[in-house]
């Protein structure tokens, strides 16, 4: 592998023109947060044959709905490269990145609400459309980044409640976090709970325990090599993840999916109406791509069952969810109205009204409220 150092003094020899001390820290930087993915791609093409037998296999794979089978015409030798890669990183989120293409692909394909929406406001061509699947599917390769320990530690916001707690004991503070609502809510209650939390205090669990409180050295030393310190908490380590995918992406020239993919998570609170939409229309075709990319992503993870720390939400749960989001500007709100709409349909098709809990029907009515 081609460390920071050989891959600066090749910059040089190329252009003929010494690297800058800054350009020097950027491509270090870069260098650091893609070598997760550089190592486990270098442990698959050891072996090329067994690495293109690996590549046909993604290309047939009965996934969902076929997608890979559907994005064969326009993908590159680096977009199977990069797939697979992260197959071989982690089951569960490559599953995860084909449901999130899955969902993208079909509202934005499918003859839907969202799709007529999208093409009438924004007149969204083909090749903005092939770059918003590659996003969508590559949204988590920076995860790459993460050793997998912690991509499987319980990471909740009730277990990082308690920890939050016990580490403001061990250091004679107060609780952060109320103990008994920890315990007692439930998973939908515990979100109001927080978001009132962070807007009287500021307070994120995921922000007050450094990792080397948590985490063994092992995990420590590796995190390191991605510009970690032991000091820094987990919200950093989730942040790391969005960095790599913008450096890994950007470094396969992949740019529009690399400014799409690499702002999915918000971390920096940004409005996205105000982060992203210009007069420009490649500026707004940006934003209400990255809008439905968050609204996917956030659903899905809401929604499946592979996060070993958390129950599944109830779809309708999970789309109050997303109409909360469209209020406080994570997601574009007119937009959101016509996903909630096509995925609401869809959850329709799959159930029975007499199923549903009272909080379930609560929720279907903020819902239709919403869509009306």
């Amino acid at each position: 592998m081609t460390t920071p150092f050989e891959f600066l003094r090749q910059t040089e020899k190329e252009t003929g023109h010494p690297a800058s001390e800054h350009d020097r820290e950027q491509k270090q930087l870069e260098q650091q947060l893609c070598s997760g993915f550089d190592l486990i791609l270098q442990n698959l093409t050891q072996d090329q044959k067994k690495f293109q037998e690996k590549i046909e296999a993604l290309k047939t794979l009965p996934d969902n709905n076929f997608i890979l089978e559907k994005f064969i015409p326009y993908f590159t030798e680096q977009h199977w490269k990069m797939l697979a890669v992260l197959s071989e990183y982690d089951k569960p989120t490559f599953d995860h990145s084909l449901r999130v293409a899955s969902f993208v692909y079909s509202l934005t394909q499918g003859g839907g609400e969202t799709e007529t929406y999208i093409k009438e406001r924004v007149g969204i061509e083909q090749s903005s459309l092939e770059e918003l699947f590659t996003a969508a599917l590559f949204h988590d390769i920076g995860k790459t980044a993460i050793p997998r320990e912690i991509l499987h530690d319980n990471h909740s916001r009730r277990e990082w409640s308690k920890r939050s707690n016990t580490w403001a004991k061990k250091n004679n503070a107060d609780n952060y976090f109320d103990a008994q609502k920890i315990e007692d809510l439930n998973e939908v209650e515990l979100d109001h709970y927080f978001m009132q939390i962070q807007e009287d205090t500021d307070s994120d669990p995921l922000n007050i325990v450094p990792i080397a409180e948590v985490f063994s050295p092992e995990i420590v030393t590796e995190l390191s090599r991605h510009g970690i310190s032991p000091q820094d908490t987990f919200r950093k380590v989730l942040e790391c993840h969005e960095k790599a995918t913008k450096a890994i992406l950007h470094r396969e020239k992949m740019y529009a999916a690399s400014d799409i993919a690499s702002h999915h998570h918000d971390y920096k609170k940004r409005p996205i109406r105000l982060e992203r939409y210009q007069t420009e229309v490649s500026a707004v075709r940006l934003g209400f791509e990255l809008s439905l990319l968050r609204s996917i992503d956030l659903f899905d993870a809401l929604t499946s069952q592979d996060r070993s720390y958390k129950n599944p939400y109830h779809p309708l749960l999970a789309l109050d969810i997303l109409i909360r989001e469209a209020e406080a500007e994570f997601t574009e709100p007119e937009l959101t109205k016509y996903v909630v709409r096509d995925l609401y349909e869809k959850i329709q098709q799959k159930q029975e009204a007499d199923t549903l809990s009272s909080e379930e029907k609560e929720a279907e009515q903020k819902i239709l409220q919403f869509i009306k």
